[in-house]
């Protein structure tokens, strides 16, 4: 054998090697981005689930201090929760959700402000509220977590590629903005 034929195979060989790496490393990177996609998806079933849950007890606590409620609060409460439950997108969303984030502060304090007037039974249903909102919280950092984690994941090169050719999007944060009135 020739020298120049064995540099032949021998650079062929190195190339082929560079070129497995390559197609490895963005499989490895498109199924790092599958996974994560899906661990989101899972976050945000169960942050939708407490969600779903917090309507109800929002309806609940509303009956139970229905004499005793502003009306005002209670419109804005419940118009909120409505325009939360009607929503489309994800992004549509977590825009009402802020809304209704709003709105149960000012019911929390109404009740907290008001607490002689009001039965037993409205402020267990107002503490399952509570409760409802610290279990939501709780999911929503979880569910930022991940979506970040995968948004710089896909920000990131070979991501970017992948993003594009793949039809891989960012995925929104769930972010409150309540600022007080």
């Amino acid at each position: 054998m020739s020298i120049g034929l064995i540099l032949g195979i021998v650079a062929g060989g190195i190339v082929l090697v560079i070129i497995l790496c390559i197609v490895w490393w963005i499989i490895s990177t498109y199924n790092i981005l599958i996974t994560k996609k899906s661990n989101i998806e899972d976050a945000f079933d169960s942050l939708n689930s407490l969600l779903k849950k917090r309507y109800q007890d929002i309806s609940l606590c509303v009956d139970a201090l229905n004499k005793t409620l502003d009306g005002e609060i209670k419109e804005e409460l419940l118009d909120a929760r409505n325009s939360a439950m009607a929503s489309v997108s994800i992004e549509e969303q977590f825009d009402n959700e802020a809304r209704l984030e709003k709105s149960i502060t000012k019911l929390l304090f109404f009740v907290d402000d008001n607490k002689l007037a009001i039965t037993e039974n409205a402020a267990l249903l107002c503490v399952e509220l509570q409760k409802s909102q610290h279990f939501i919280d709780q999911a929503r950092q979880f569910y930022n977590g991940l979506a970040s984690a995968y948004n710089i994941k896909l920000s990131a090169f070979p991501g970017t590629m992948l993003q594009k050719s793949c039809k891989l999007n960012k995925v929104p944060l769930y972010t409150l903005d309540i600022k007080k009135d």
